[in-house]
């Protein structure tokens, strides 16, 4: 998102804050498509699984997506193409795209259905007590055809807290 603040009034610069809101103009750098988990808990001594969900804008309806994740936080992220992508690039996310479409992460790369939607699964197969307390961030990507910008947009990043 970018937030843009007119300052100017009447040709002249204004230090008013209240001027200021009434100028605010928020526009979408990119295709918004909502990113949501079913439980945000998972128990690290039982293991367990979530639902990922990509949906609610049918005008990206058959676009490629991507699911990332990482679990050093959204901020700053990283840019690539011009696309802001919440996310912090660490160790996991090397290892995650490893496990991409697996049991572990079934679905995390696919095409969005004729709505704009998708639904990918997260499995933790393998009960880890020492997770105990370690959130696991996701976001995605809108990815374009060859011969394009090949990030056409990201998206919102929600989480999964391992519990004990």
């Amino acid at each position: 998102v970018v937030l843009e603040v007119n300052n100017w009034r009447n040709g002249a610069y204004t230090s008013n804050v209240e001027s200021w809101i009434d100028n605010i103009s928020v526009t979408p750098t990119a295709p918004y498509t909502s990113l949501s988990v079913t439980n945000h808990e998972i128990s690290a001594s039982t293991g367990g699984g979530s639902y990922l969900n990509l949906n609610k804008n049918p005008a990206f309806a058959n676009t490629d997506y991507i699911i990332i994740t990482c679990i050093s936080g959204t901020s700053p992220g990283f840019y690539l193409t011009g696309q802001w992508i919440p996310m912090n690039m660490d160790v996991w996310t090397f290892i995650a795209f490893n496990l991409i479409n697996t049991p572990v992460m079934l679905n995390f790369m696919g095409t969005l259905d004729n709505n704009g939607d998708a639904t990918a699964t997260f499995q933790f197969l393998i009960p880890e007590p020492a997770a105990a307390g370690l959130p696991m961030y996701f976001s995605y990507m809108l990815l374009s055809g060859p011969g394009q910008t090949p990030v056409l947009g990201s998206g919102n990043p929600v989480y999964i807290l391992f519990t004990p």
